[in-house]
């Protein structure tokens, strides 16, 4: 998976999230309103992956989601 598109699971109840190091783009509002139930993302890739990944500020995901880096699926 290289890209997470547009609104993926924008408005959902989702908890938490597994993204591969492959992602290089996240699509716009990918995660918009999901602030008040996503609390964990883990991202198979490192810190200075995650800051690279194009889109991924424009996504929604809101400051309080904590990342855990080189994760290796959910937990």
């Amino acid at each position: 998976v290289q890209e997470i598109p547009a609104e993926l699971v924008a408005w959902s109840r989702i908890e938490r999230l597994f993204l591969p190091a492959s992602v290089e783009k996240v699509g716009a509002d990918a995660f918009q309103g999901c602030g008040g139930t996503l609390q964990n993302v883990y991202f198979a890739g490192t810190e200075a992956m995650w800051k690279d990944i194009e889109g991924l500020y424009m996504s929604g995901l809101f400051s309080s989601v904590t990342v855990h880096f080189e994760a290796d699926a959910l937990p």
